[in-house]
């Protein structure tokens, strides 16, 4: 395989990554004998997730996973080894390229099988099948704990709803969400954001989310009438039918971050390939985010404040670790719609 088609297999394999609100907040160039994975600050000059905030980093953790896999399947050497992420600004990983001793590889990869299922799921127990691709998972930078009792999993589900709470009492969040979904044919078309096809709404429940997302008069207006909790009782909802939850945690730094990334996007191909449904939940990891850098809006800090703690328990988490992601896990009662993707780029 000649070094073009190196450089277009890889990329391919990296822009299959999960993303916060499918935002895809990458960016590739080729510079001289050199692929370089960066943060795209050209599309995200404000963004609420910047190149070095949690979300970001989970994302160019899968994306670096995503990416030795390929080269491995490219059997390229030497063996792809991350460097620290931000070493330099905004980049995450530079690789040499040129061609590859492979001929021709698969069209279905292990990382084209992983997809988001946001429908409910039967409640069969499948911790068995979880252990079986969890070997390896936790490292001295992450660990990855399996909450299966309807104890454990009710008090997860108690903890979404209050970080679910929170975000729609935040505007900050509501104008970003609001501004990431996608209602109509020609936006699911752009190829990024958050298709709603790809939401479990009832009946009209399509209407009213674009209703009340509309601004955030709207959705102030209708938490006069406490609608916050209605919604936050139907994200939480979702948690309460899962098979099992997986807690991925680890230290709260930038290195502990990007290793859990890379961690997410392992077990989840796993567990889609094994046939399991996924589902991530960053609800509560990004109210934690937001109460460490004092970005809570004041009256919320006291409930923020108790659900730290709530999660420091829960998830026995050691001094200056946190909670980065949860992924929701179980069989699933139909296939999800697969979101659109940004057409694979870079610049020269």
């Amino acid at each position: 395989m000649q070094a073009d088609d190196v450089v277009k297999f890889l990329i391919e394999a990296g822009n299959s990554a999960p993303s916060a609100d499918n935002t895809q907040p990458w960016c590739f160039r080729r510079e001289g004998s050199e692929l370089v994975l960066a943060y795209d600050s050209a599309r995200f000059p404000d963004s609420m997730f910047p190149f070095n905030h949690q979300a970001t980093l989970l994302t160019m953790g899968a994306v670096v996973e995503n990416l030795i896999m390929a080269w491995n399947v490219l059997e390229m050497q030497p063996p792809l080894r991350p460097v620290i992420p931000l070493a330099a600004p905004h980049e995450f990983l530079r690789m040499p390229v040129g061609p590859s001793p492979v001929e021709t590889v698969s069209r279905m990869q292990p990382w084209k099988v992983r997809h988001t299922n946001r429908l409910p799921f039967r409640k069969d127990a499948i911790v068995p099948v979880i252990d079986m691709h969890l070997d390896g998972a936790s490292s001295n930078r992450v660990s990855v704990s399996v909450i299966e009792t309807r104890k454990q999993i009710s008090q997860v589900a108690r903890m979404v709803r209050s970080a679910s709470e929170a975000r729609f009492r935040t505007r900050e969040i509501h104008d970003w969400f609001s501004q990431s979904l996608r209602f109509t044919p020609s936006q699911v078309a752009s190829g990024d954001g958050l298709d709603v096809a790809t939401f479990d709404l009832p009946p009209g429940g399509r209407a009213f989310l674009k209703l009340i997302t509309a601004s955030w008069r709207n959705m102030h207006l209708f938490n006069r009438i406490r609608g916050y909790k209605v919604m936050a009782a139907i994200e939480a909802a979702s948690i309460v039918n899962a098979g099992a939850i997986l807690a991925i945690c680890g230290p709260a730094d930038v290195e502990g971050a990007f290793a859990a990334g890379r961690a997410m996007q392992s077990i989840w191909i796993k567990l889609n390939a094994a046939g399991l449904a996924v589902q991530p939940y960053y609800v509560i990891s990004d109210q934690l985010t937001r109460l460490a850098k004092g970005r809570v809006p004041m009256e919320l800090a006291p409930e923020m404040s108790a659900l730290k703690r709530d999660t420091e328990l829960l998830f026995r988490l050691k001094p200056n670790s946190t909670l980065h992601l949860l992924l929701r896990v179980g069989k699933p009662l139909k296939d999800a719609v697969r979101a659109l993707r940004l057409p694979p780029t870079h610049a020269e």
